[in-house]
């Protein structure tokens, strides 16, 4: 008997990671969280207050990805090309799990952009097998080959904003920087204007890849999907 039962529980772990991998259903997480931590020689009162509504409205698990946030004075710590204007916001190059603000970039906006960022990289650490690949893979397979460095038009092709057409990375987190905004800030944005959000299937297809893989809880993915109905 004892031989019996053992062999069920192989039989059942063993048909785990195919049901994983073809399921709808992700693995949970693991039990232990990493609240972010608030930092910087910049930080003050109203920047904290700013992250932190910014964040209460996110899942649980895209906040949980970021280590810390931290406001930084230095602004050539968001150049990455002397001769270009510092970016408003990034991940430090240091940490894949800490997102760095410019002192005069701290925005809700930005805080979504960046957890994004974070999170898309950490899924792996999160869902086994490789939960990352397979929403890269999946994105990808929507999304087609429209990236690169000349990103005009990027909303005639399934893509959100012209930025996000730069790069598959930078076309999910403004994707989840402009769904946010239009839920929690502004739903007059010109983003909500193109014409191809309702004709084009790749729209819809992006949503529903981003509520199945813990960007949006089910909420804000109903209020959201109307916009590409």
């Amino acid at each position: 008997m004892k031989y019996f039962c053992a062999l069920v529980v192989l039989a059942i772990v063993g048909c785990v990671p195919s049901m994983l991998e073809y399921g709808r259903k992700l693995p949970p997480a693991p039990p232990v969280y990493n609240e972010p931590k608030l930092g910087g020689a910049g930080l003050d009162e109203r920047d904290t207050s700013v992250i932190r509504d910014a964040l209460v409205v996110l899942p649980k698990l895209m906040v949980d990805s970021v280590d810390l946030i931290n406001v930084s004075l230095d602004k050539e710590h968001f150049r990455s090309d002397p001769k270009k204007e510092p970016a408003a916001g990034h991940r430090c190059k240091n940490s894949e799990n800490t997102i760095c603000l410019s002192k005069y970039w701290v925005t809700s906006r930005l805080v979504w952009h960046e957890t994004a960022h974070v999170y898309e990289r950490r899924l792996s650490d999160y869902y086994l097998p490789d939960g990352a690949y397979y929403f890269k893979r999946d994105w990808k397979n929507v999304a087609g080959n429209v990236y690169g460095d000349s990103y005009l038009n990027g909303e005639s092709e399934g893509v959100l904003t012209t930025y996000g057409r730069k790069s598959y990375r930078e076309d999910v987190a403004d994707w989840v920087e402009e769904c946010y905004r239009y839920i929690y800030e502004d739903t007059d944005s010109g983003v909500w204007k193109n014409k191809h959000l309702k004709k084009d299937e790749r729209y819809r297809q992006k949503l529903a890849l981003l509520f199945k893989y813990g960007f949006f809880n089910e909420a804000d993915y109903k209020k959201l999907n109307p916009l590409f109905q």
